[in-house]
């Protein structure tokens, strides 16, 4: 390697998910590139691979980090990301909202799909000079066609470049519970940034360099790796980026309006993190035992410093919520201190879980407010 005079961690990480799966600690050594070296030490991979502990320094988001389950270590990465970029960098509106929705989803994907042995690995970069950030993430799963041929076992799963170009669209996922935000959202932020996008699984790599796609063919690589670089300058209008023009019927939920007889849930008070499904489950859960062991004919949500929650999260606690209230839930739930990306992404995941219910020939779930004093079923 004496003539590589530059690596970008899309190209590392891979190699360092592959060999972090050895048994044994594994020494990666370049013995005639100085600068390779520096890059491996100082980003920290080589204490990665020889199981030495990385340490979690809170000042900065610099160097690879590992992750090994869905826990709450994994999305307190999330904020420390956007804490950096907004320490460092004049962002576009809605910019830092949509790269925290983003990456919280695309983390999601490692831990409820790819059924990765070592978990993840993830690296950001800011660069300066361009004014854009880089996000890496990869694990050692079972990549992408092997998960949708759980569900999909027809052409759309044929090729490993098939089964990608199936993956990003709206709606695809390998779990019928899920809804298939990550990718499709992810690609869909890029196109609209004019941003860069790289997903390689399988043998084949997928390129969005805005509005230009291609897909090439690569060395089989086991698990998935994605690497998402967005301008930071541009401005972003989330909501549209994720509605479905196709949806005459779009779901809007109630602001707070104090009133008796009132449950309140202040989710900063319940749970560090709100990018996960297994938080969402919790609250939901938590919130349907509250209303069977109480009178309340109204509950609040409070979203205040929340951060961006994920969709998968706002699926998981409203979307099947609202499923479960039926007819009441619209007169029964309203939020408060809910930011307008926020909004956007529980409003759009509502409607999303509401859709999949008519196709499955559900009957639609929402009424008028003329109901407003009736109780959800189960309440007493």
């Amino acid at each position: 390697m004496s003539d590589v005079y530059r690596i970008h961690p899309v190209g590392l990480i891979p190699i360092v998910a592959d060999l972090m799966q050895n048994p044994e600690p594994t020494r990666l050594r370049i013995d005639d590139n100085t600068w390779v070296s520096r890059f491996i030490e100082i980003n920290r991979y080589d204490r990665l691979l020889t199981r030495t502990p990385i340490g979690d320094d809170r000042k900065s988001v610099k160097g690879v980090r590992h992750y090994a389950s869905d826990g709450p270590e994994a999305h307190r990465y999330v904020s420390e990301i956007m804490d950096e970029i907004l320490q460092r960098r004049k962002c576009g509106r809605d910019v830092v909202e949509s790269l925290e929705w983003a990456t919280s989803e695309l983390i999601g994907n490692v831990f409820h799909h790819a059924e990765s042995p070592i978990g993840m690995i993830s690296q950001v970069v800011i660069l300066e000079d361009s004014k854009r950030v880089v996000f890496v993430i990869a694990d050692a799963g079972m990549g992408i066609r092997c998960s949708l041929r759980e569900r999909y076992k027809g052409e759309e799963t044929s090729t490993d470049a098939r089964a990608i170009e199936f993956a990003i669209q709206r709606g695809i996922t390998s779990k019928r519970e899920n809804q298939g935000w990550g990718l499709f959202g992810s690609t869909a932020l890029i196109r609209a940034t004019n941003g860069h996008f790289r997903l390689w699984s399988g043998n084949s790599m997928l390129t969005i360099d805005g509005s230009y796609q291609t897909y090439l063919q690569r060395p089989f690589y086991k698990g998935t790796v994605v690497e998402w670089i967005l301008p930071l300058a541009n401005s972003i209008d989330l909501k549209t980026v994720l509605e479905n023009p196709s949806h005459a019927q779009s779901f809007h939920l109630e602001q707070y309006e104090p009133r008796l007889g009132t449950i309140e849930m202040i989710l900063k008070d319940e749970c560090d993190t709100f990018r996960d499904r297994p938080t969402g489950k919790k609250l939901r859960m938590k919130l349907l035992n509250l209303v069977e062991n109480s009178q309340a004919k109204h509950c609040v949500v409070d979203f205040g410093e929340t951060g961006t929650v994920s969709s998968s999260f706002a699926d998981e606690f409203l979307g099947k919520l609202a499923i479960i209230f039926g007819t009441h839930f619209i007169s029964f739930v309203s939020i408060r201190n809910v930011t307008d990306a926020n909004k956007a992404i529980i409003e759009i995941a509502i409607q999303e879980r509401l859709n999949s219910e008519r196709a499955a020939n559900t009957p639609m779930l929402i009424e008028t407010k003329s109901r407003r004093d009736e109780g959800p079923p189960g309440a007493t």
